[in-house]
């Protein structure tokens, strides 16, 4: 471009100078079109941010597969408390596979767990994180433990997501900082496969009447179930006879110095170990 043409004599009139421009203009019309193509996608892009569209209630019943709904939830050895029967499937319709008795060992493989009506939690002063204001209702899904849940709020579907501002209906739950409360408890079930010591497997809805599904239970009767015994009916390479705590191995002979989760650590060790470091983070932190 000339630049010598911009500049512009005193005794034009507005009239001209309009026409100058319109001259110098269509005498450039490439390149403005071309910075044009250039920039106005970046302009238009950079203003305003993408929002996801809002989300719909989920369609009842929610399943969630590979369930497991609480702290310390665990598949593996479980004691049966009373009998139990065993189905086909967890969906109807189903049959009978198998009676489990009280006492026996079953192996818990996987679970479902289904929402059929939600929890309905009201809010109580505004939490803007979800973008809520007091009255707002949540909608509260499966419970993973620890306080976190899958809820859904004004179009927003989140899973696992921290709970800990919720009181529950009784009372329970938050303690500071409470931003809603449970005003109505929904309906969900838990079901869970699980296979006997004959290999049968069958499906049955968790109702009190297994041991041990809880890691963090510090129930002893549940440290190595179907472990084999020496015959003084010591676990074989159980506690007892020697488990990595703190590092050390604490068999008999030269103390040896192994990894922590080692292969003959057992709950009850690891309970310790937290129980110990916790004590050190509380003392720690009065000080």
């Amino acid at each position: 471009m000339d630049h010598s043409l911009l500049a512009i004599p005193s005794t034009c009139t507005s009239h001209n100078v309009r026409g100058l421009l319109f001259l110098l203009l269509m005498k450039n019309s490439t390149l403005l079109f071309a910075l044009w193509c250039l920039f106005t996608p970046a302009f238009s892009s950079g203003q305003t941010p993408s929002v996801e569209p809002a989300t719909t209630e989920p369609s009842l019943p929610v399943i969630d597969y590979k369930a497991c709904p609480f702290e310390g939830c665990t598949f593996g050895k479980w004691i049966v408390t009373r009998d139990v029967t065993l189905f086909s499937t967890w969906k109807e319709p189903r049959t009978p596979v198998t009676t489990v008795k009280k006492g026996q060992v079953v192996t818990g493989i996987t679970g479902i767990h289904i929402t059929y009506e939600p929890d309905r939690i009201q809010v109580l002063r505004p939490i803007p994180e979800l973008h809520l204001r007091r009255g707002d209702v949540i909608l509260r899904y499966m419970y993973r433990g620890e306080g976190f849940a899958d809820i859904w709020a004004k179009g927003q579907l989140k899973r696992e997501y921290d709970c800990s501002f919720i009181t529950e209906k009784n009372n329970s739950g938050c303690l500071l900082d409470c931003a809603a409360k449970v005003i109505s408890e929904g309906r969900k079930d838990w079901w869970v496969q699980a296979k006997t010591s004959t290999g049968s497997i069958g499906w049955t809805k968790v109702k009190d009447q297994f041991d041990c599904m809880d890691s963090l239970g510090g129930d002893p009767k549940c440290d190595n179930i179907g472990t084999p015994k020496d015959p003084a009916g010591v676990p074989l390479g159980g506690f007892a006879s020697g488990f990595s705590w703190f590092g050390f191995d604490s068999s008999p002979g030269p103390l040896r110095v192994k990894p922590f989760f080692s292969s003959v650590c057992d709950s009850s060790s690891v309970r310790k170990y937290y129980a110990f470091h916790s004590k050190r983070v509380l003392h720690r932190d009065s000080i």
